[in-house]
């Protein structure tokens, strides 16, 4: 009997695709009481790893989708941002600093919203 990942890897080797095995993760959705079970994922010469929170479309989720990991993530990015705009804003005008503001920092901000407000 074929295991999820065969399966998946037969899929894509049709396409001319393959899983990366140093990137793939194992993530566990659990609520805050419960304690996510240990499960090893042994696929060939491969182990997947097990982690409690992870990167998801340039956003930080953690197996509760409790939002600090989230929170702090964001933070991170926006105050990496704010020292970028801070020294634009001397030699730039208002029109390009407007464009900077969504380009980056209205982005961070706005991404991922609809995925917070619906879990």
């Amino acid at each position: 009997m074929l295991n999820t990942f065969q399966i998946r890897n037969k899929c894509f080797k049709a396409s001319l695709l393959s899983l990366n095995y140093e990137k793939t993760q194992c993530f566990q959705f659990t609520t805050k009481k419960c304690r996510p079970t240990n499960t090893n994922i042994i696929t060939g010469n491969n182990i997947i790893s097990n982690v409690s929170h992870t990167k998801f479309l340039v956003q930080f989720v953690d197996n509760t989708f409790f939002l600090s990991t989230h929170v702090e993530g964001t933070v991170y990015n926006l105050s990496f941002v704010g020292y970028m705009f801070r020294s634009f804003k001397p030699c730039m005008s208002h029109s390009s600093l407007i464009m900077i503001y969504y380009a980056l920092f209205h982005s961070i901000l706005s991404h991922g919203v609809i995925f917070w407000v619906k879990s």
